[in-house]
């Protein structure tokens, strides 16, 4: 009990900060006092995060050690989460820490990514971050679409097109959930299939990451909402509404080449009378990137030179 006082006392003091490796050993000191890890975690997060003498966790406290707290300990949890993550944004890097959490707390996805984003609406999606482990849990499509529309409505549009907050909960998922994220993200068309943000966003996911289930999401869209003047809102040819662009890259042959999918596309729509002003709009949109790619030849021929 002594040296457990020591420990304690210690820990309270200490203006340096401490980063603890495992705090598995504190099982010890149950027999003295149940709530130790609590108690250990109430220290950690008193301290003020601009404190140069905040501790820090390591990843897998979140997951091994989350077992030993109540519930009413939870809002203590996410704090020293949040802290630990300023610390070092990739303390949990398989994010099963904050899985571990979410499977506490449901509402804590949503919760996270509303703080987030509330914070810095410029916050785009990183492909580093691999929410996708929300989908080992029961409960995925409840929570992925409660936070597809809070990201729908703080995230800023014109980050959107590129890399949106929205692809970050399919990044990492398990492979052998691939079928049940394709049904949810084609349930996600037909709910929303009137709604322009949120279909950005669904398109934008399937691109990157199931653009197996393209020509499928399209269709369904289509056949759902013809409506052309929400089709030409989408970026079909041209994800990226913002580009860098550099090297010899001819990103405007690359533009046409997704034009021309589209154009397979409705080329295959069951109902070609209702897709006509479509394909003149794609049509136009391979002109345009056609003339625009032969620009860039010219504009490359000549700085060889």
């Amino acid at each position: 009990m002594e040296y457990y006082k020591a420990m304690m006392g210690f820990l309270e003091g200490c203006t340096t900060p401490l980063r603890f490796l495992d705090l598995g050993f504190l099982v010890k000191f149950k027999p003295q006092n149940q709530y130790v890890f609590r108690d250990f975690l109430q220290i950690i997060s008193s301290k003020p995060e601009q404190d140069k003498g905040t501790h820090s966790l390591v990843y897998d406290f979140f997951e091994k050690q989350l077992h030993h707290f109540e519930d009413a300990d939870l809002p203590m949890l996410k704090q020293v989460y949040s802290t630990c993550e300023k610390q070092d944004k990739h303390f949990d890097f398989s994010y099963k820490g904050w899985l571990a959490l979410v499977k506490r707390d449901i509402g804590f996805a949503l919760e996270y990514f509303s703080r987030k984003l509330a914070a810095n609406p410029y916050r785009g999606g990183s492909e580093d971050r691999k929410f996708g482990v929300i989908w080992e849990l029961v409960q995925a499509e409840t929570i992925a679409e409660s936070v597809l529309l809070k990201i729908m409505e703080l995230e800023l549009p014109f980050v959107r097109p590129f890399f949106s907050n929205a692809n970050e909960l399919f990044n990492g998922f398990p492979s052998e959930q691939k079928q049940r994220i394709e049904t949810f993200l084609l349930s996600m068309i037909d709910k929303y299939a009137g709604n322009l943000r949120l279909m950005e966003m669904v398109f934008n996911v399937i691109r990157h990451e199931f653009n197996d289930l393209y020509e499928a999401a399209f269709i369904r869209l289509l056949e759902l909402n013809a409506d052309l003047d929400f089709f030409a809102e989408i970026p079909w040819g041209n994800e990226v509404k913002i580009t860098v662009r550099s090297g010899n890259v001819n990103w405007s042959e690359i533009e046409v080449e997704r034009w021309r999918r589209v154009q397979g596309f409705l080329d295959k729509f069951p109902k070609p009378i209702a897709v006509l002003k479509h394909k003149a709009f794609v049509n136009d949109q391979i002109d345009r990137a056609e003339k625009a790619a032969k620009r860039e030849r010219r504009h490359q021929f000549v700085d060889d030179f």
